[in-house]
């Protein structure tokens, strides 16, 4: 999973008290001559409630799901015999009151030791958080009883010290070598994974509370076990040379695509390529389609290929080449036989946004690595004057930027790093931002 590490010196509004909480300030902040966005043309000051982002005392990383903004709380399964204290484990970012507190941790029974811990953040139906730990422990052997090992499911309310729920584990174990367990966010749940070299190959699915939904594996037996896709709201898995199915959280079988290559995670679907080969079927155009698992709908083809993962290798991230933005996904093609291209797609509405093809991009002399999207608008490195696009109405706004948002958050606001064309800032520099009445509402550049 691709993620950017967050600095200890994050902080950009002043901490303060034992229980980590970030402080909220008003700031005012003006727009440039030339700004405009989505909303308003305004020139006036927009004027903006500022946050500190979440931090780990160790330097963990940064995590951004669809329901929450958190540092530490590590999904991947680490060994360890040693507990993160209050003070490094991390924190939680509370949307509603813009403010950070650290993490809640399940104590061990009496004499057990810690072998090793994953966690992750979910919300119920309801929409209220739930920390999520996945726990192995040692007991020692006592009398004529063994010592043993056991693994729990661990689910806590934010603001207590005292689990909602401890439940044993009772998925897929590790029983080889270049083995990982990983949890996962989804809907109104979270999953645990076992993953051999990268690639799911088991996931057990449970509700934010802790119960069981259903436990899937690959399709074939062996080595050759074929792996698990998964998004926020389902999964997808190659059925025996039918297609790639794919398949919601109580197991229904909601969409297939035929002549499928290469699933690539985004938030609520998956990018694929589709007849993309040396003997292509007269059936299907060739190209990259989109399934989106909340309308169980594909479209396309959006783009001729792809060449990159928008998402990494997971969907619960800040995409260090800013190639995500919300539902928007900025697709671009480097393959100078096949054709270049840069196209802005949205997820929500199944459209491509903006396209602009390779004749196009050469004479604009875009560098495709350094372009970005944040917001409606689509950030240009080029030779001349990295322009600021609004792919909405493709007008120029700006020539240049002086900030960026980065990635939007749950309650309206938006993660914003204050860099320019050719910067290379650290997300230490960024901040939370969100309108005074409302969501986040510029400046954008």
């Amino acid at each position: 999973m691709r993620r950017l590490t967050v600095g200890a010196a994050m902080a950009l509004v002043t901490l303060v008290g034992c229980s980590g909480q970030g402080a909220q300030q008003s700031v005012s902040s003006t727009a440039s001559t030339q700004t405009s966005t989505a909303s308003s043309t305004s020139t006036a000051p927009v004027r903006t409630t500022q946050a500190a982002l979440p931090v780990s005392g160790d330097g963990a990383d940064l995590h951004l799901n669809p329901v929450a903004l958190y540092a530490g709380c590590t999904p991947g399964f680490v060994h360890t015999t040693t507990w993160p204290d209050n003070t490094t484990f991390g924190q939680l970012f509370n949307a509603k009151t813009g403010t950070n507190s650290r993490f809640p941790a399940p104590t061990l029974a009496a004499g057990d030791a810690l072998v090793g811990y994953a966690c992750t953040v979910t919300a119920t139906d309801a929409g209220q958080l739930r920390i999520v730990y996945f726990i192995t422990a040692r007991t020692p052997s006592h009398g004529l009883t063994e010592e043993s090992t056991h693994t729990d499911i661990v689910v806590m309310d934010p603001a207590s010290n005292t689990p909602l729920q401890t439940k044993p584990y009772t998925g897929p174990y590790l029983d080889g070598a270049g083995q990982q367990m990983v949890m996962y966010t989804v809907a109104h749940g979270f999953a645990v994974g076992k993953l051999i070299e990268n690639d799911i190959v088991a996931l057990t699915i449970y509700d934010a509370d802790g119960n069981t939904r259903r436990t899937v594996t690959g399709v074939n037996a062996g080595p050759t076990l074929d792996a698990i896709w998964l998004c926020y709201d389902g999964y997808a898995i190659y059925q025996n040379g039918s297609g790639l199915h794919f398949y919601d959280f109580n197991g229904a079988d909601v969409g297939m695509l035929s002549d499928a290559s290469g699933p690539r995670r985004v938030d609520h679907g998956f990018l694929v390529e589709r007849n993309i080969s040396s003997n292509p079927s007269p059936d299907i155009q060739p190209g990259l389609y989109y399934f989106d698992m909340r309308s169980k709908k594909s479209t396309g083809p959006i783009a001729p290929y792809i060449d990159y993962n928008p998402a990494g290798e997971g969907f619960a991230q800040l995409p260090s080449d800013r190639t995500i933005y919300g539902e928007r996904i900025l697709l671009k093609g480097t393959r100078g036989g096949e054709g270049k291209y840069l196209k802005v797609f949205d997820t929500s509405e199944m459209r491509v946004l903006l396209d602009l093809p390779a004749e196009k991009l050469d004479g604009l002399k875009i560098d495709l690595d350094n372009t970005s999207i944040g917001g409606d608008f689509l950030y240009i490195t080029n030779a001349s004057d990295n322009p600021v696009i609004n792919f909405l109405n493709s007008e120029q706004v700006s020539s240049g930027w002086k900030l960026r948002p980065v990635a939007p958050v749950p309650e309206g606001w938006v993660i914003v790093l204050p860099d320019e064309p050719g910067s290379d800032l650290e997300m230490s520099a960024a901040n939370l931002r969100r309108g005074q009445n409302g969501a986040y509402d510029g400046p954008w550049f």
